[in-house]
């Protein structure tokens, strides 16, 4: 699996030397999501050749041609419908049985397509496309949590958004009702390259989001490796 070194580019500031050299399908790629398998498995592609699934951790490369090379517990070729708007990949498999995926359905596909005036602000580069996020919600899933095009909030069982406060820099997510019971909002604060606080609206106790890293705690290596693959 694929980790940020401590010597990483810093989200603050760099404008990531990874996308001057991923291709158009690329871009789209850990713009979107979920992708979901037949089985009913997320995937997620971020920035930098990181992929996350169900299953657990692994790497991707953008191969030219609408094609895209993805290694979970086994090497994997998906070709895609479309490389200016991809919804679906069908894919083969060394070893194992063809198949495919597509995004998933739902309103927020629309948002995934659309123009978007807030994709551009640095509060927004600073997470779109990054990850995989931990995010320690006291009653939601907790990774791998992705911050998608459109103010998309992505998780792996849940649908949030997120969108820059007016007047100022600060982002703020927004889970839905129904997600949890009424609705709620969060400020978020960015506390390093990789990491933030949350403080729920009206309240004064945080929540730490942070994409794990290989020298914070080798706790955190059962992320990095897919398992119970069923590819």
């Amino acid at each position: 699996g694929q980790w940020y070194d401590r010597t990483g580019a810093d989200t603050m500031r760099d404008k990531k030397p990874f996308e001057r050299h991923i291709d158009p399908l690329g871009r789209k790629l850990f713009q979107s999501g979920p992708w979901v398998f037949k089985d009913g498995t997320r995937l997620y592609f971020y920035r930098r050749g990181i992929a996350y699934s169900g299953w657990g951790g692994g790497t991707w490369e953008a191969n030219g041609g609408g094609t895209v090379r993805l290694t979970l517990c086994k090497e994997m070729v998906l070709t895609f419908d479309s490389v200016a708007a991809p919804t679906s990949f069908s894919y083969t498999v060394s070893g194992g049985s063809p198949g495919s995926a597509a995004l998933m359905a739902g309103e927020h596909r629309s948002l995934l397509a659309s123009s978007w005036s807030q994709g551009e602000s640095g509060s927004v580069l600073r997470v779109l496309g990054e990850g995989p996020w931990h995010i320690d919600w006291p009653h939601l899933s907790k990774q791998p949590w992705a911050f998608l095009w459109g103010g998309v909030l992505a998780g792996p069982k849940e649908l949030a958004s997120y969108e820059v406060v007016e007047g100022s820099d600060q982002l703020r997510i927004r889970i839905p009702p129904g997600v949890v019971t009424k609705g709620t909002v969060y400020s978020v604060t960015m506390t390093g390259c990789y990491s933030f606080e949350l403080v729920e609206e009206g309240g004064s106790a945080k929540i730490k989001g942070w994409i794990p890293m290989k020298h914070v705690s080798m706790e955190y290596t059962h992320y990095r490796d897919s398992w119970g693959c069923k590819v």
